[in-house]
């Protein structure tokens, strides 16, 4: 059998193909196929071969969650999703349209499981998760409402994620870790414990304590006051970022997974967050 002449990724594709018992576009069922095959149809940067599609997991009728990657070399417009998506999701409504309704849930593939494993959940944070490479399994630590939510209807979002990534997923009550149990001690006993300023966010610096992501708000930044000029504040913020502090637990909300902490204290009176 002669092939056609085709690039480097599309000689790959067409052999995969071809292999028994392989599947194209990395799908984890027969079902899957057809959502890459539509995909492939309706989106021009699939077509044009910019992007590929690394995995597809699909519940027929519910939910398909499909993972895309810039194609080596190519340089894109926009980012892979958006491409995919097209405007006002135009791209991604035709291909649910002839799927019966079913929803799309696309996401950029990511080299980095545990921002891979958050992505295929549909969560817009990376929470604390704990990796066992030599299982594939992920712990996913979250706040009691996320554990529900994230679930989806009759585990649907939960068993997708896990078909897509890989990686046995559990989602866990952040409040039963360890972690979070010795952070309850520490704030009753008000001892100060240690944390590593990770990156600089909207309001405030992303920490890190025991392996659990908090919150330090600007307001609680030692040296910051509310007359304190922008410039000095970006400055002391800057300062702080990849070095460790101790810091103060002020709020532990199990609901949410939120920890709060501050940087000062006035005679173990919590100062007001702003």
């Amino acid at each position: 059998m002669t092939l056609p002449e085709s690039g480097p990724g599309e000689a790959q594709e067409q052999q995969t193909a071809l292999l028994p018992g392989v599947r194209p576009y990395g799908a984890r069922s027969d079902e899957s196929v057809l959502v890459g095959d539509l995909l492939m149809r309706h989106v021009p940067a699939l077509a044009r071969g910019d992007l590929e599609i690394v995995a597809i997991a699909r519940h027929q009728s519910v939910l398909s969650k499909v993972a895309v990657r810039r194609r080596r070399g190519m340089r894109l417009s926009a980012r892979p999703v958006s491409l995919v998506v097209g405007l006002g999701a135009d791209y991604v409504n035709r291909v649910s349209a002839e799927l019966g309704g079913e929803r799309l849930h696309v996401l950029q593939w990511q080299g980095d499981p545990a921002r891979y494993v958050a992505d295929a959940l549909g969560l817009g944070y990376l929470p604390p998760i704990e990796l066992s490479p030599s299982t594939r399994l992920a712990n996913v630590l979250l706040g009691d409402i996320d554990v529900r939510g994230v679930r989806g209807r009759q585990g649907i979002n939960l068993l997708l994620a896990s078909a897509l990534t890989e990686w046995r997923i559990r989602l866990r009550q952040i409040a039963r870790s360890p972690a979070w149990k010795s952070l309850e001690a520490a704030q009753a006993e008000q001892r100060s414990v240690p944390a590593v300023v990770e990156a600089r966010v909207p309001k405030g610096l992303a920490i890190s304590m025991y392996g659990l992501n908090g919150l330090l708000p600007i307001g609680q930044v030692r040296g910051v006051r509310r007359s304190t000029p922008a410039e000095t504040v970006d400055g002391l913020l800057r300062q702080r970022l990849g070095h460790e502090l101790r810091v103060d637990v002020l709020r532990l909300d199990a609901d949410t997974g939120q920890i709060i902490v501050s940087e000062r204290r006035a005679g173990g009176r919590q100062l007001p967050l702003f």
